[in-house]
């Protein structure tokens, strides 16, 4: 169809001028047959931490360092057809209840991640249909079965987009978080 076509050439347009890391990285999704890619926040998408969350007068500055290499995967990624994109991060919505924090003095987890991308590629928040913010060290999770790495992200970001273990990668920079019983792919 038309639309297929149109969506074909602006792929190949984002492919054509991509870096050769990140043309690499695609052709290695599409071969290995992955169809959701799963970022972590800290130190994968932006350059710090945000702990227990960040001052809202902070934000400028997290955005503003986040990785070259993650701004130009996701404005990629976002042109594939096919591919989905999420967040897994240990930064958890909980947080905003600890002493000392609030919705209206900090941001943390998928508010930050979401703000992150706005900033950097708007046209790719779209396909950031989930994001898991989820700490397992918090007592309010503690009748969550403790699972290895970030197997309660994937598995709520699975259960979301509906999608086999195989057909998911995570990018992490923290290799506990890439442990795994469900055999979904790391990166």
């Amino acid at each position: 169809s038309h639309c297929e076509e149109a969506a074909e050439v602006a792929q190949e347009a984002f492919l054509r001028d991509a870096s050769p890391p990140c043309r690499h990285f695609v052709a290695w999704l599409l071969h290995e047959g992955i169809d959701v890619v799963v970022f972590d926040m800290d130190l994968t998408m932006g350059s710090g931490h945000c702990g227990e969350g960040i001052l809202r007068s902070d934000m400028d500055q997290y955005i503003a360092a986040a990785s070259p290499d993650f701004v130009e995967a996701i404005r990629v990624l976002s042109a594939v057809p096919g591919i989905r994109l999420a967040v897994a991060t240990n930064s958890d919505p909980a947080e905003y209840d600890l002493p000392g924090n609030s919705r209206e003095t900090h941001i943390l987890g998928p508010d930050l991640a979401r703000e992150l991308i706005k900033y950097w590629c708007p046209e790719a928040l779209a396909k950031f249909e989930v994001m898991v913010g989820f700490d397992p060290r918090l007592p309010c999770h503690s009748e969550v079965p403790r699972l290895p790495g970030k197997s309660v992200h994937m598995r709520r970001i699975a259960e979301h987009y509906c999608s086999p273990f195989s057909k998911m990668v995570l990018i992490d920079d923290n290799d506990g978080c890439l442990q795994n019983v469900d055999g979904w792919q790391i990166g």
